[in-house]
């Protein structure tokens, strides 16, 4: 008689084939095999007929339960065989081992999304979507989401403030075993607000010894701000032609003044 392997390993997210007790069919474990008398060998399947030789085999299994997410059934395979009006049995153990490896099964991922800043500092205030997952072994599934500067511990979705961006949001899904699942959706956060100019409503400029004054575009501002921060300014004289030879104005870093405008009120616009 050829019994199976004394140790078997089995992993409970794959199906397979269950006994009438619900545990792991021989048919998955593995099974006997005995010489025959013509000298094959021949599985032994199922176990209910008495084999040749009077021998009979059968077995028994032993839950031992779950310990850190490793499920172990001691099966005891017996061998009885009647000889001489005798019984000689035989008993062999094996160790059927069934373990969880394998991380959850996302079954539904939201879609990136496109956001936009508010006053919080050039952040968006965004509702991140919550994802639905399954697993095959220990349904009680944890989830963390992880963002720029932030993470929401055991919460599937809610409030964060992103930066403007690019921003990768990661989903971390647990089973109770801690095999992790992870996956994530981007974010677009624009500053689509424009900035508030605020400039002097008054500027007096002096002309220097040569007859001209240039006046950098940062002199006339008065306290413009942006919730994403200032990048630069610029201004321009609103007259169409001015001190001569200078032409129409464009908008630049600074703007002009000449003797000509000496006591004169000279409109200038800022952005």
């Amino acid at each position: 008689i050829f019994l199976p392997e004394e140790s078997v390993t089995l992993y409970c997210d794959r199906p397979f084939e269950l006994d009438e007790n619900g545990h792991p069919s021989p048919l998955v474990t593995g099974y006997p095999f005995h010489f025959q008398s013509d000298g094959s060998l021949n599985g032994i399947w199922p176990l209910t007929e008495l084999l040749d030789c009077h021998l009979f085999i059968s077995y028994e299994d032993l839950d031992l339960g779950e310990i850190s997410c490793v499920r172990k059934i001691m099966r005891t395979w017996t061998v009885r065989e009647w000889w001489c009006n005798q019984e000689f049995t035989r008993s062999i153990p094996q160790l059927i081992i069934i373990r969880d490896v394998t991380g959850p099964v996302i079954t539904h991922m939201p879609y990136g999304f496109d956001a936009t800043t508010g006053n919080r500092d050039c952040h968006a205030r965004v509702l991140l979507p919550p994802i639905e997952a399954v697993d095959a072994c220990h349904n009680d599934l944890r989830v963390d989401v992880v963002f720029p500067g932030g993470i929401l511990i055991d919460q599937n979705g809610g409030w964060a403030d992103l930066p403007v961006g690019e921003d990768t949001v990661y989903y971390r899904v647990y089973d109770g075993c801690y095999n992790l699942t992870e996956v994530y959706i981007i974010v677009h956060v624009r500053d689509e607000t424009e900035p508030v100019a605020v400039c002097d409503r008054n500027t007096v400029v002096a002309i220097t010894h040569n007859g001209y004054s240039w006046v950098p575009a940062d002199v006339f501002d008065d306290g413009s701000f942006d919730e994403c921060a200032l990048h630069h300014f610029e201004v321009r004289r609103m007259d169409a032609d001015f001190c001569g030879t200078f032409g129409e104005d464009d908008w630049g870093a600074e703007v002009g003044f000449c003797c000509e405008d000496v006591g004169k009120t000279i409109m200038v616009g800022f952005k």
